[in-house]
């Protein structure tokens, strides 16, 4: 299982729904075994403070962040210090420049979105499933589809142990 340490960093975190929900959270993603740590602060000395004791797979910085450093100046910070966490710039603007960004996420933005991004930088791979071709449904320890899925799922569960 692998476990993905995100950073969030947008002004006012504590004000925004979309904040609220990920901060000291965290969601698995069953297809990937995956779980995501999130971190949300609300400004730039916060975000780079977060790097002196965790090593981040991923960042989301917004551009102004208000009073301190800006989104810009912590890339900045981050890449002088050859620290190559992917970064991504959260906007409402779709013009708004992400140069040195890997990638901007539109606000409002879905789950899926923030998922999808996620996975997409952090080069994460589907975990292959039992195929239906796989199942023997003449076995003696299952009598249809449903009962054979389970005890696959049984018989992984016990291989994890």
């Amino acid at each position: 299982m692998t476990i993905l340490k995100i950073l969030f960093a947008e002004r006012n975190c504590d004000e925004k729904l979309g904040s609220k929900i990920l901060e000291n959270s965290t969601a698995y993603l069953g297809a990937y075994n995956i779980y995501c740590a999130f971190t949300v602060v609300s400004n730039g000395f916060n975000a780079l403070e977060c790097f002196e004791h965790t090593k981040f797979n991923i960042v989301f910085l917004e551009r102004n962040l208000g009073e301190g450093l800006d989104g810009v100046e912590v890339l900045n910070v981050l890449r002088s210090a050859d620290i190559m966490t992917p970064v991504v710039l959260l906007t409402s603007n779709e013009s708004e420049d992400s140069t040195g960004f890997q990638s901007a996420l539109m606000r409002p933005f879905s789950l899926e979105q923030l998922e999808n991004c996620i996975l997409t930088l952090c080069n994460v791979q589907k975990v292959p499933s039992p195929t239906v071709d796989t199942v023997n449904y003449s076995d003696e320890n299952s009598t249809n589809e449903s009962e054979a899925y389970s005890n696959i799922f049984l018989s992984s569960l016990n291989s994890e142990t």
